[in-house]
């Protein structure tokens, strides 16, 4: 029997051939190895975005796995991790570290109870698996749009994963109120204690009505401020300074209530106490006020005076601290200590600031002089600080050759400290990033306010531009802050960008989010779109979802076209998108469906090592869209 072999047939065997090639390159597979050769692991999902989260709550858990790759043993360990936002970062990773990664097979190699295949692609028997699961929340203290990278790390190198939401202001009025109580300790009769401020912050999105603010003992206590009615717009606040004047030696109580049109409650009642003492030692100066922001560390003198009219003994002086092991006396005077009329002595205290703790009572400096006990009350509190940024990061898209392109840029303190942007850097050509207010500037908490910069770019020949701005802030411990700037300047004529989709690997008959392609036009003549199609060897599993394809985009404008992936079966997924006009454009889609190609226990292998650089990476797939796009021709 003689056979024939076409022109066709040898293109279709080509692609064959090639798509073999693409899955061995992509997988690492060499004949001479086994799978247990190519350990590396699997992690789902590469990014995880938390949508609209509303200020203060937190969002519903996602899911982190990190799973053996391939499809024999492997034995790797999750040492640990990191976040890119330091400590006040909103989002959380919770989970096991170390923690074991592994997959132990049966016989694995001999036959018994594992059988493999030639070559080492896989094989039959029975294999025990070991994942590592984590689970990452998002809790958002303001409004804004919040990106950070958390990095796994240990035996098989480091794996980044972006995490991201966007903080939702409530759409109606709320009100947050801090301290929770006032105790101001022991104040000598007939003087006036320093200010202690009570702070009203709107976190809604409608403005705050504030009906009034009232006490009843208005001899003992003041109360600062607009107490009448008024306004609080969102994300604003004001502060009310309290102060004690005891007139006899006795404790003395009351009751500031704030009253509003707060969705979340419409009475917030602050207690007020306030000792009145004889005692002749009494703290000089601001009382004692460690507020500071997390990873902020703070020291405070406090200077005590001998306020009578005769020498005093101090006996002793003891730290009661409501916080643990975070605030310390580390410095104090030696004991016992005789205080003429008028004298002082001072004792430091030192709050490390190591944990997010709202403005109160940290604690109280007891003073034994004369046989009496005076308290002298310690405020503060560690604010939790974060950077935001709209957009996190700058992408220009595709823009033409010789045109100029700019985008705003906010920046934004995500959580409740304040945030000053001391600096910023000059990007190298043909990016520019231009502060909108002269700096130093400060950042509000609670998205109080937005720092504004421009970012431009002006590209004088086509190529794909990189480069990176750095913030200079006073954030503690992550001070720098870049800003990643991109964009594609595209040459004369008509470039569809990106020249490829790659949509990764989904289960059937689930669809894969859509993503987008730009159809640029770089002439100096409108261009008129009629139509777009999908063709190629798998034309069904994708879909172009966009509403009116057709039209006319303008000389340096953009038309964008959506397109998803529904995989119907297991497999690689080959298909090109044809956007029709003059001569048309295309685009190459491509895609796995689960339970194709690997044959191990996790497929998503496949595109993990393509798209992490792997030893070959795209090229072979290229070949076979090449062949493909030959062939209908």
């Amino acid at each position: 029997m003689l056979f024939v072999v076409t022109s066709s047939k040898r293109r279709i065997a080509l692609v064959i051939v090639l798509f073999a090639a693409f899955v061995a390159a992509c997988l690492g597979i060499d004949p001479h190895l086994s799978s247990t050769a190519q350990l590396a692991v699997v992690i789902n999902p590469g990014s995880a975005d938390f949508g609209d989260v509303q200020v203060s709550s937190t969002s519903q858990p996602i899911d982190i796995i990190i799973s053996p790759a391939g499809t024999g043993d492997q034995n790797d360990t999750v040492m640990g991790g990191s976040d890119s936002c330091g400590a006040s970062s909103p989002f959380k990773v919770m989970g096991p570290f170390p923690a074991p990664v592994q997959r132990t097979c049966m016989g694995s190699g001999t036959g018994t109870t594992f059988t493999e295949n030639p070559g080492g692609t896989g094989g039959a028997g029975t294999c025990t698996t070991v994942t590592a699961a984590y689970q990452a929340t998002f809790t958002p203290q303001a409004p804004g749009v919040q990106s950070c990278t958390f990095t796994f790390f240990g035996t098989f190198g480091s794996i980044p994963v972006t995490l991201s939401g966007n903080g939702v202001a409530p759409v109606m009025p709320q009100i947050a109120v801090t301290p929770g109580s006032i105790n101001f300790g022991d104040i000598r009769i007939t003087t006036t204690s320093a200010p202690t401020n009570i702070t009203i912050t709107n976190v809604g999105g409608q403005v705050l009505m504030i009906n009034s603010i009232t006490h009843s003992d208005l001899i003992t206590f003041n109360v600062g401020g607009n107490n009448g009615g008024h306004g609080l717009n969102p994300g604003a606040f004001e502060q009310h300074p309290v102060t004690c004047t005891p007139t006899l030696v006795q404790t003395f109580t009351d009751t500031v209530v704030i009253s509003s049109n707060a969705a979340n409650t419409a009475s917030v009642s602050i207690p007020l106490t306030c000792n009145g003492t004889d005692s002749a030692i009494s703290m000089s100066g601001t009382p004692p006020d460690l507020l500071t922001r997390v990873g902020e560390e703070k020291n405070q003198t406090i200077e005590l005076k001998n306020s009578g009219t005769a020498s005093s003994t101090v006996t002793a002086i003891n730290l009661v601290s409501d916080v643990s092991t975070h605030l310390k006396m580390t410095a104090g005077p030696g004991l016992p200590q005789t205080l003429p009329p008028n004298g002082t002595a001072d004792v430091t205290v030192n709050y490390d600031a190591a944990v997010a703790q709202d403005f109160g009572q940290l604690g109280k400096l007891q003073v034994t002089a004369d046989g009496k006990v005076v308290e002298f009350i310690i405020n503060g509190g560690a604010l939790a600080t974060t950077l935001g940024l709209n957009p996190d990061s700058v992408d220009f898209g595709p823009i033409c050759a010789g045109k100029q392109a700019s985008m705003p840029v906010a920046v934004f303190a995500s959580a409740q400290g304040d945030v000053k942007i001391n600096a910023v850097s000059t990007p190298a050509s043909p990016f520019g990033f231009m502060a909108g207010q002269s700096l130093p500037a400060t950042a509000r908490g609670n998205h109080g306010n937005d720092v504004l910069f421009t970012a431009s770019v002006d590209p004088v020949a086509a190529g794909t531009f990189d480069k990176t701005v750095t913030l200079d802030t006073d954030l503690p411990g992550v001070p720098s802050r870049d800003i990643s700037l991109h964009a594609t300047a595209l040459p004369a004529g008509v470039t569809a960008t990106p020249a490829m989709l790659d949509f990764g690997t989904i289960a059937a008959n689930l669809v894969a989010p859509a993503q987008s392609v730009d159809l640029t036009n770089c002439n100096a003549a409108d261009l008129q779109i009629t139509g777009a199609h999908i063709e190629g060897a798998s034309p069904g599993e994708f879909a172009i979802v966009s509403q009116d394809v057709a039209g006319t985009v303008a000389p340096a404008a953009s038309k964008e076209v959506l397109v998803v992936m529904t995989p119907h079966s297991p497999g690689p997924k080959l298909a090109v998108l044809v956007i029709e006009h003059g001569e048309s454009s295309f685009v190459d889609l491509v895609g796995n469906g689960e339970g194709g190609v690997g044959g191990g226990d996790d497929d998503r292998v496949t595109y993990y090592r393509c798209n992490a650089g792997g030893p070959v990476g795209l090229a072979p797939l290229a070949l076979v869209l090449l062949a493909l796009r030959r062939r209908r021709r």
